[in-house]
């Protein structure tokens, strides 16, 4: 835990510092996924979460139609979703499981969620390599 909140802290610190080089887009970007992130460590409803899924999608579709991409933060921002909404479909079996299969489907909405913020991280990462001359 943390862990997570140093990330946290450094992400932050990483928007306020580099405000000319993250544009609108990317936070908007960015806020959308972190409020995914918010939600399933705060115990969101499913219904919540699925909208927060959907706003991010809007997003993230958004900034690729800006055409004004860091290819490394796209990617990145895209997987997380990915993971995010591959969670919410193991989400929803295990609300429909019982038993063994309902641990299952949660212990894979974990893994997904994990994975989702760590692509998330990874999308601040870029930001910070764009900082460095290094983003394309």
């Amino acid at each position: 835990m943390k862990g997570n909140r140093k990330l946290n802290c450094f992400c932050l610190v990483l928007l306020l510092v580099l405000p000319s080089l993250v544009s609108a887009w990317e936070k908007d970007v960015l806020k959308a996924l972190e409020k995914i992130k918010g939600s399933a460590e705060a115990g969101a409803t499913y219904q919540k979460y699925m909208e927060l899924l959907t706003d991010a999608n809007v997003e993230i579709n958004i900034y690729n139609m800006a055409r004004t991409q860091n290819n490394c933060f796209l990617r990145a921002v895209e997987i997380s979703l990915l993971y995010y909404e591959a969670a919410g479909i193991y989400w929803e079996g295990k609300m429909q499981s019982e038993g063994d299969e309902a641990k299952e489907e949660a212990k894979r909405m974990q893994e997904d969620w994990q994975s989702g913020a760590d692509y998330l991280n990874e999308a601040y990462d870029c930001l910070a390599e764009k900082g460095k001359g290094k983003g394309k």
